[in-house]
């Protein structure tokens, strides 16, 4: 596995966790 395959998988848990607590946050308004 190259690097840059890590980055891109990296950068997807961050953006699906992001995601996660923005979808929380507008639950909880």
């Amino acid at each position: 596995m190259s690097i840059h395959n890590i980055c891109d998988d990296h950068s997807s848990v961050v953006q699906a966790a992001s995601f996660q607590s923005i979808q929380s946050r507008n639950n909880n308004i």
